[in-house]
């Protein structure tokens, strides 16, 4: 395990609106600034990309203890000296890594739709390697004469016949990482290590053996997702005692984006409690 490389800085997406301080993966930015924006009587926000994610640099290497080490570099140079935190899916064990490990930089943590133990194996074995894999196969058919509107079109198009991307909402996630990369179309994303990745991110081996942590925690899950079933409930209370789960009916994994009123009733209410 490497700590941050020097130089290595995550990136905040966008402007800080007035919301919480949080710690997202895989959210666009847009959706943050989008949430953000609709509770301006809380704190100040920094909506920031994992390593390898959105405007984030890429790193040769990802885990959960990296991640989390990336976040306190970040509040570390901007003299922050405890946060609440968002995180969903892998952006999730991030921040429960960091309260874990590092307590006394947390004030509460909101964890979405993620356990520290249980994902489906269906996840790491077949659909985010198949997404994975749509994605390598749109860059060679994208023009650099073609306008971004246009090559945005065209990806929609590649990607909606590949399996588990028909969904519309699901492509979006993806084409959110569709940039021109000078002379060439590119992804955010860093597709490789990501890929090369999935294990370590799937397993969280570095979650495991760590002892538990006192900090308000709030799990909110999709009550149509299968990520957070009941019997990880008490992997989740053994880590964080003061744990309060949460299912957002009609929901799937995308909790905030499903069901953005009832996600932000339920974030609004915890970060309000003393």
């Amino acid at each position: 395990m490497q700590p941050p490389q020097p130089g290595f800085e995550p990136t905040t997406c966008g402007s800080a609106a007035e919301y919480l301080s949080h710690y997202t993966a895989a959210v666009g930015p847009g959706e943050e600034q989008a949430l953000a924006r609709q509770e301006r009587d809380m704190e100040k926000v920094y909506a920031v990309d994992a390593r390898n994610h959105g405007d984030s640099p890429h790193a040769p290497d990802m885990d959960y203890a990296l991640m989390a080490a990336d976040v306190e570099l970040f509040m570390r140079d901007r003299g922050l000296p405890r946060a609440a935190f968002i995180g969903h899916s892998m952006g999730g064990r991030t921040v429960m890594r960091l309260a874990l490990k590092t307590p006394s930089l947390v004030e509460r943590i909101v964890v979405v739709d993620v356990g520290p133990s249980s994902v489906p194996a269906i996840v790491g074995d077949y659909f985010l390697p198949q997404q994975l894999d749509a994605m390598d196969a749109v860059l060679p058919r994208l023009s650099p004469d073609l306008s971004f509107d246009e090559a945005y079109r065209e990806a929609d198009r590649i990607l909606a016949g590949r399996p588990t991307l028909e969904n519309p909402s699901m492509r979006s996630l993806l084409l959110a990482n569709l940039w021109r990369n000078g002379d060439r179309y590119d992804w955010k994303m860093n597709v490789e290590v990501v890929r090369r990745s999935i294990g370590t991110l799937v397993r969280a081996e570095d979650l495991k053996g760590l002892t538990s942590s006192d900090v308000d925690a709030l799990f909110i899950c999709g009550g149509l997702s299968p990520y957070v079933p009941s019997a990880e409930h008490g992997a989740i209370r053994r880590l964080f005692p003061k744990a309060r789960i949460v299912s957002v009916e009609g929901a799937g994994h995308w909790v905030h984006r499903d069901k953005p009123a009832a996600f932000l009733s339920f974030v609004k209410d915890f970060m309000a409690q003393q």
